[in-house]
């Protein structure tokens, strides 16, 4: 975990962040479209969609990524056994944030 990012200038820490933003540009995007094809398929599906253009439904369906409901919702216990189990990480404090790598 990097703690010196206050010592780095813009570029640099521009280019430090460059890889990790495109792997998560990447995994973003394969899950994007599988999600507004699945919000747009059981929005039809339960009538639930109101007659409008197809860019403002995709567009509706993007405001889930950034919506109120999740953002106070999220379950931490959940995200950190994902990690473990996913990943092989282990958070052992939440602030400043610490972990290890599990063997």
């Amino acid at each position: 975990m990097r703690e010196d990012f206050y010592e780095l200038s813009d570029e640099q820490f521009l280019n430090t962040i460059k890889f990790h933003s495109e792997l998560i540009k990447k995994y973003l995007e394969n899950v994007l479209y599988g999600f507004i094809a699945f919000y747009i398929a059981k929005g039809i599906e339960t009538d639930a969609l109101f007659d409008n253009n197809f860019e403002r439904i995709v567009n509706t369906s993007l405001e889930y990524f950034d919506s109120y409901q999740f953002r106070n919702s999220i379950d931490y216990k959940k995200v950190k056994n994902l990690l473990v189990s996913k990943y092989n990480i282990i958070i052992t404090k939440n602030y400043p944030i610490k972990f290890c790598i599990k063997k």
